[in-house]
């Protein structure tokens, strides 16, 4: 019988109210990337990666994939697509999407998906995800897990990651500087998850 395989996909963005705005979601089956340390006073927490090293570089255990939202595609969702709450669920939806599901003989891809979100997230907002993910990985949501709270860009390897790799591809966007394609082959579309 095979193992069960656990996906945990840590999700963050790359800045809060500029454009364009990079989402990122780093994948890992390794639960030690994913542990979440408690909260610590603010000088010992994992620290940012904003040089200008690539956080890709040397990536063995960690995937990652990426979408670029402009100002037209937020403000259609503020005003007639149910609002930010169900922005972000189908955001998540859209970078997990190709590491769930089945695999050719109806086997599931994976038996759990535990997912990192930064920040404090509403009630509604992981609610959405929730239903997101479960309609993409026909996984039921007793199997989807969610994490969220402050810093855990800084708490969490796996977050911190999903953190470094948006704003480096956000500084590349910026600075008007060329994205290689191997970093493009991980570029998503948004999808409409309901």
């Amino acid at each position: 019988m095979p193992q069960r395989k656990t996906l945990y996909a840590a999700f963050d963005e790359s800045n809060h109210g500029r454009y364009p705005e990079i989402f990122t979601a780093a994948f890992s089956y390794d639960s030690e990337s994913a542990l979440v340390l408690p909260p610590l006073p603010l000088g010992q927490l994992l620290p940012k990666r904003r040089g200008h090293q690539s956080p890709l570089e040397g990536l063995t255990e960690e995937d990652y994939s990426f979408l670029i939202l402009d100002k037209r595609i937020v403000g259609h969702y503020k005003i007639i697509a149910g609002g930010k709450d169900r922005m972000f669920g189908d955001i998540c939806a859209s970078l997990v999407q190709d590491r769930v599901g089945y695999q050719n003989r109806g086997e599931f891809l994976v038996d759990d998906i535990c997912l990192y979100l930064d920040g404090e997230k509403s009630g509604a907002e992981k609610k959405y995800v929730r239903e997101c993910t479960t309609k993409i990985s026909n996984l039921s949501s007793s199997k989807i897990h969610l994490v969220d709270g402050r810093y855990l860009d800084q708490r969490c390897k796996l977050v911190n990651l999903a953190d470094a790799i948006a704003y480096y591809i956000y500084t590349k966007i910026k600075d008007k500087k060329p994205i290689s394609s191997e970093v493009l082959l991980n570029k998503k579309p948004l999808l409409k998850i309901k």
